[in-house]
């Protein structure tokens, strides 16, 4: 999980850590921060467990352990005026509670970190260079091989690699991989000829080695790999073989022997080669000259090595100076900072003493100053007891004078106050009637104001909610022309608007059932209903169910429908044929009805097929039918 945080002071407890898990869990932070003054600053990263903090990819406090809190206070870092460096820390969190802070010194005091300090400013990018990784060794007779891995880490490659090598009692020598850009120079692995140690210390030597990554272009030089050790053949030394004694070759007896001499004839000389010295003489020059040509090689390698040798030293001294003299400086800081804290502590025993030492004089001081107060306060008392009685006894004197004066006066002013009482009673009296006459008359008024006003809020509530009604009668009307099917709450509503004010011998216009969008079927069966005013000037008024009927025989299809769905629908509807014409326009209609009760009887006939039963007549127009359709029940009357 990745997300940004405004700085590093959080206490998780045994919660959720940065949304994650509570426990087993490992946070790298990464930003960058700087300082607003250029000064030397001081960090300490404490936690609950482990830290590493590394600022421009430096690791300058690590405390990768379990712990409960606490940490290790950095050696001072150089900070330039808002020149931002880069700073990351690694975190982990194992078991029991959760906590990490990340504190620097500015201003003589340890402090959380503020979100200010951290800025999305890139920092300067601070070239590293990491050490070559797993270095092994294997010596054989001959020769010692040296193999490791690049590194891993850092953000600068290697341009080649120096090889380090010491025993004890010796200062030591360095060679590389070959030139930067050579074809060896990236080579991870290199073989010592033992002839190259045996030159500069005896056979069996033990050598320690080391290797360094090198990057000359930006003079950058990693540190060490591990250490490996190994030691040089030394050949068994020979056992002599003894030399054997000759034995003595026996003299022969003396025995004259007579050779006769030969025939003159040809000599043979055998050829002469070098003498046995002058071979040997040979060969010791040889020897002189190999001796000689690898004193020379010898001597040129033992130069090279010594100069790689000390310049390998000087690079060892000069980090070990560095170290020496970052080692120093850590120490020095925590020696200040002990001293500054054993300090600090020491002034604040002393103020503690002092606010004691003040604290007690300002009790005591105090104690002296109550008691004092108590003794003045009781002095006053006393003698504010002697005036109170003195004053007391003069003023019973007083009061008692008072008392007579007032009881004359009294007597005085209760005669008045009697005879103003009365007075005052009689006016009293008279306000009050006039009083209650008017708020009568006010009640009288606020009343006949409020019921007035009562009448008028009923009457616009009236009209509001007669308002509302016609607007959804409206809009009931307007969703049954644009095809929508009412509800049955929707029906039954239009219908109450249409019918409820109804007096004895008014009707509903044809148009505004129409226009309201409910059907004849949906209203009362003895609505009246006026259809239309004839050309004569007749107005036809009938029953919402008989214009149910003539609608229904009006719609072909419907009427088709209703025959073979609800036979007794379709038969009250034949029965009212003829329904929606003026007496005059019937008489003129005769012909015409006529057929069409032929037609009628047809339908009727199936109808009652339909319906299970027999047809009782033929197409003579209903005749022997019963029922409410039949000429019987219409009492003989013309169509």
């Amino acid at each position: 999980m990745t997300t940004n945080v405004p700085n590093i002071d959080f206490q998780w407890g045994s919660g959720s850590v940065l949304g994650g898990p509570s426990e087993d869990v490992i946070v790298r932070f990464t930003g960058s921060i700087r300082s607003d003054s250029t000064q030397d600053i001081s960090f300490l990263a404490t936690a609950d467990d482990g830290t590493k903090l590394y600022v421009d990819g430096i690791l300058v406090a690590s405390d990768w352990v379990d712990k409960g809190g606490g940490g290790t206070t950095t050696a001072p870092i150089a900070f330039t005026a808002g020149v931002p460096k880069t700073i990351e820390l690694m975190y982990y969190e194992n078991g029991g509670g959760a906590n990490v802070f990340l504190n620097w010194d500015q201003s003589g005091s340890m402090q959380i970190i503020p979100a200010s300090a951290f800025t999305s400013q890139a920092a300067p990018v601070v070239k590293t260079i990491g050490p070559p990784r797993n270095l092994t060794i294997a010596s054989s007779d001959t020769s010692t091989v040296l193999s490791w891995e690049a590194p891993d880490t850092g953000n600068t490659q290697p341009e080649r690699y120096a090889i380090s090598f010491n025993c004890s009692g010796c200062n030591g020598w360095g060679i590389a991989t070959g030139n930067v850009g050579g074809p060896n120079s990236l080579n991870t692995t290199i073989t010592i000829d033992h002839s190259l140690l045996d030159g500069l210390r005896p056979a069996g030597t033990v050598w320690s080695f080391h290797i360094r990554s090198d990057n000359d272009t930006f003079a950058l030089y990693s540190a060490n790999s591990n250490v490996v050790t190994g030691s040089t053949y030394v050949a068994p030394t020979p056992t002599p073989t003894p030399t054997p004694t000759p034995e003595p070759t026996p003299t022969p007896e003396t025995t004259t022997v007579t050779t006769p001499t030969p025939e003159p004839g040809p000599v043979t000389v055998e050829p002469t080669g070098p003498t046995e010295a002058e071979i040997a003489a040979q060969v010791a020059a040889q020897l002189a000259a190999q001796q000689a040509e690898a004193a020379r090689i010898q001597a040129e390698t033992a130069a090279l090595i010594a100069a790689q040798a000390a310049a390998a030293q000087a690079e060892a001294n000069r980090i070990a100076a560095e170290e020496a003299a970052r080692e120093a400086a850590r120490i020095q800081a925590e020696a200040e900072l002990k001293e500054k804290a054993d300090r600090e502590a020491a002034e604040i025993e002393a103020a503690r003493i002092k606010a004691e030492i003040e604290a007690k004089e300002e009790a005591d001081r105090i104690a002296a100053e109550v008691k004092a107060a108590e003794e003045k306060a009781e002095a006053e008392a006393k003698a504010e007891a002697d005036r109170i009685e003195a004053e007391r006894i003069a003023e019973e004197k007083r009061i008692a004078e008072e008392a007579e004066a007032e009881a004359e006066r009294i007597a005085a002013e209760e005669e008045a106050i009697a005879e103003a009482v009365a007075k005052a009673e009689a006016l009293a009296e008279e306000e009050r009637i006039a009083a209650e006459e008017e708020a009568r008359a006010q009640a009288e008024e606020d009343a006949k104001a409020e019921a007035e006003k009562a009448e008028a809020d009923k009457i616009a509530a009236e009209e509001a909610a007669k308002k509302a009604e016609e607007e959804r009668l409206a809009k009931i009307a307007k969703d049954a022309q644009d095809g929508k099917e009412l509800s049955k709450e929707e029906v039954a509503l239009v219908v109450t608007a249409l019918v409820a004010n109804l007096s004895p011998g008014e009707s509903i216009s044809a148009a505004e059932v129409q226009s309201s969008g409910v059907s004849y079927s949906d209203l009362p069966p003895q609505t009246p209903i006026e259809i239309r005013t004839s050309e004569s000037g007749e107005v036809l008024v009938i029953t919402a169910e008989v214009a149910a009927n003539v609608e229904l025989v009006q719609d072909p299809g419907a009427l088709l429908e209703a025959v073979f769905t609800d036979p007794g629908a379709a038969i009250a509807a034949l029965g009212s044929i003829g329904a929606d014409m003026t007496p005059g326009e019937r008489e003129e209609a005769t012909e015409m009805v006529v057929a069409t009760v032929v037609a009628a009887g047809a339908a009727i006939n199936a109808a009652a097929v339909a319906a299970g039963g027999s047809t009782g007549g033929g197409n003579s127009g209903g005749g022997g039918a019963s029922g409410s359709n039949s000429p019987a029940s219409r009492g003989g009357r013309k169509w």
